[in-house]
């Protein structure tokens, strides 16, 4: 198993490279990732909501992570648009069912190397993927 200095750089590296190719406008809406160069007692992993992003966890984010905990806010797959949802604006989300399965499946896997224990909250439709 790789160390976690390497494991937490492949976190971001991973994030970013997914990120930077989406259509993303608003910076508030990427990945939010804070990371202590050792795990910790405790890690917050939160699922925004429906058509959000990850800035409906600031500042709780970054109080949690001044409090000793590592913390990740993913962007939800699909979330990167901005606009109206008509015939002239971005597309829909997905109605692949397999992405949302594997979402949420992923991100606890990948949370379980950073700490002792995994705390998994979210707002409406995170809701549903923390459950």
């Amino acid at each position: 198993m790789s160390d976690y200095s390497t494991i937490t750089t492949k976190i971001i590296q991973q994030t970013k490279s997914i990120e930077d190719v989406l259509p993303i406008k608003n910076e508030a809406c990427r990945s939010k990732l804070f990371f202590y160069p050792h795990p910790t007692p405790k890690v917050c992993l939160f699922f925004h909501g429906f058509t959000a992003g990850p800035y409906q966890f600031e500042p709780l984010d970054k109080a949690l992570f001044e409090a000793g905990y590592n913390v990740l806010v993913p962007l939800q797959p699909g979330h990167e648009f901005a606009g109206n949802w008509n015939g002239d604006g971005p597309r829909p989300l997905s109605t692949e069912q397999k992405i949302y399965q594997d979402f949420p499946s992923f991100w606890p896997q990948t949370a379980q190397n950073l700490g002792q224990q995994i705390i998994v909250g979210g707002l409406s439709t995170g809701e549903i993927l923390a459950a």
